[in-house]
Order: structure tokens, then sequence, then C-alpha cells
């Protein structure tokens, strides 16, 4: 939302989701933006904006600060005209036609096989540290707290299970007996069981959100009511020239040049290069 242009003005707190969300110098720049806008009738002290990032990011914030504080030299490059060594390729656009072959589903999903679920170790209590790092000062300094998870008996969980596969039965089948086929195959009692050895090679008794999500996905083939392969097939549409000429100009700030870029030039283009602040 951030990225996009969702305009509320009282933001504070940042959390990216994911890596991409900070994958470029544009979107930082958007999104902290964003979050730098002083409220409408704010008063008192100049409000600050927190980002929760993953560490490995933050040299990405920092740079773009370093470079918002600091007027830094930019080296730029750019498409020399009268070169003689432009030259021109024929590109080609294409369509994707898609042939797809959908094979109903026939009888029941094997279910269970092993007698349990594979299960990631989690806990129901959590201890957190997070690491503050301010922008400009690089001052840096903890926060720790602990979390408590909510948690689910294997019966719980089995119940849910159960509930699950009558979602997934459909009670008008011409075969009467694939109208109650899961649940007379997996009553709770034995859902129960699979959810008790599940937990108990991991260590656990009780199960936490994530867990008891697993245990959900597992009946999640119970929804595929057929298989569909789906084939892709190139067709050229447009032929097109390009031209080195047309290319764009670019420029690296010194900053990224410090960090993990580098710029390669030949004799015959540095003079062509040019700075500016």
């Amino acid at each position: 939302m951030l990225n996009e242009g969702w305009d509320v003005k009282r933001v504070f707190q940042i959390v990216p989701h994911e890596e991409r969300a900070f994958n470029s110098k544009l979107l930082i720049a958007q999104v902290l933006g964003r979050g730098l806008r002083v409220p409408n009738g704010w008063e008192g002290t100049q409000p600050e904006v927190v980002v929760f990032n993953h560490d490995a990011w933050a040299n990405r914030i920092r740079h773009l600060v370093n470079e918002v504080l600091e007027i830094e030299k930019r080296l730029s490059s750019h498409v020399v005209e009268d070169s003689p060594h432009h030259f021109t390729l024929i590109n080609i656009d294409y369509t994707l036609e898609t042939t797809s072959v959908k094979k109903p589903m026939v009888g029941v999903y094997t279910l269970f096989s092993k007698g349990y679920v594979d299960l990631a170790t989690d806990v129901a209590t959590e201890e957190v540290s997070v690491e503050f790092e301010r922008a400009a000062s690089g001052e840096r300094y903890k926060w720790q707290t602990n979390i408590q998870h909510k948690t689910y008996t294997p019966r719980e969980v089995a119940i849910e299970m159960y509930q699950r596969l009558e979602e997934e039965q459909d009670p008008d089948d011409p075969d009467p007996a694939m109208r109650t086929a899961y649940t007379d195959q997996f009553p709770v009692e034995r859902l129960e069981k699979i959810v008790i050895e599940s937990l108990a090679r991991c260590g656990m008794t009780v199960a936490t959100d994530s867990i008891k999500q697993k245990f959900l996905q597992a009946l999640g083939t119970l929804r595929r009511k057929s298989s569909e392969n789906v084939r892709y097939t190139p067709s050229p549409t447009r032929f097109y020239e390009l031209s080195t000429l047309q290319r764009q100009s670019n420029s690296v700030s010194a900053a990224e040049l410090r960090s993990d870029k580098c710029i390669f030039y030949t004799d015959q283009t540095r003079d062509s290069l040019s700075t500016f602040n």
C-alpha cells in the first residue's frame, strides 16, 4: 500500500513483509517518504518513523539516508550519438498460447499414508529481541520481550480437521459411499492419534497456530476436484528494430560505488563521462 500511493499521513511504523518490498532505492524512497510525512495538525516535537526490517536490508536504507543528507556526487553515462559503433538489432514480441488439459478426480485421495504429518518445531513461548538503529547517527539499542502463542490440544486440532473433511465431501454425490468416504476413514479419534504422533516427533504436546495450519494444509488436496496440465506455446506477433541509440542514460552514486557497485569504462568513453552534484 505504501509504495502504491496509499494516502494516510499518520504512519509511524513500517514493517516490510518481504525482501522485495525494499529491493530498490525507488521503493525505499517511496515507502519511507510516505512514512515520514508529518500528520496534519501535528503539534510538539518532530515525530519519528520506525522501520522494522531484517538487518540484511539495513545497509540499503542507510545508503539512501546518506544520499539524502549528503549532496553526493553521481557518475552518469549516456549515449554518444555521433559514435561510429552504433548498431541495430531485430527484436521479436511473443504471445503465449495456452493449452489446458483437465482430468477429473476419480475416487478418494490418499491421506496420512505415513500416519503422521511432518512438522517444523515451534514453541508456545518465544523470546523476541529487536535491535533498532538510528539512520542518522548509527546509534543502536535492543528491545526484548516474550510472546505467548495461542495453543491447541490434539483433540481441538482433530475436531477442526474432521470438520474440514465434512466440508469437502459432497452430500449429493451419486455414489453414496463417497458422501462420507473421508469422515468414515478418519473419525476424530484417529485424527487425534495422528496429531499426537506428529507432535511427539518434534518434541511437542500442543499445537501453535502455525502448527495447526500445517495439519489443515495436509487436507488441501481434497479441494482439487480435478487435475489440470497447462502448456504454453510462444507465438511471434511482432518484429521490430532496436538501436543502441535508444539506450537510456543512467547514473550511479558515490555511496553505491563504495558499497556494492562498480563502473567500467575505456579510454574512449572516459571523456564522455560527466559528474554532477
